[in-house]
């Protein structure tokens, strides 16, 4: 979970950010093992705090969920594409583009 990230590199533990938000404890543990989602009003303390957009922080749920509903072979292709050098995400981009033009034709 990204407030997760975001927390443990600050080296803040879930008491003090919670502290600092003026939020309950129990309440931040909930929001990052996903529980619950923050308010609007939370969402934009937490982004402030940790100077991002609410954007980042809910574009990076969704794309957590997300996850949880692709295959396991389809999970291992993102997780190589991620290690990608750009001339390897190049190269991969290339051969998926021709791949689909070749279905495209049959």
């Amino acid at each position: 979970m990204i407030i997760k990230d975001l927390r443990t590199n600050l080296k803040l533990t879930q008491k003090e950010l919670a502290a600092k938000l003026n939020i309950d404890k129990s309440v931040m543990n909930k929001y990052e093992n996903g529980q619950i989602e923050p308010s609007i009003e939370n969402l934009k303390r937490i982004a402030d705090f940790f100077n991002v957009s609410i954007d980042t922080l809910v574009e990076h749920k969704t794309e957590m969920l997300d996850r949880k509903f692709i295959s396991d072979n389809k999970n291992k292709i993102i997780d190589t594409v991620l290690d990608l050098t750009p001339d390897e995400e190049n190269k991969m981009l290339g051969f998926l583009f021709k791949l689909i033009e070749d279905r495209k034709e049959k």
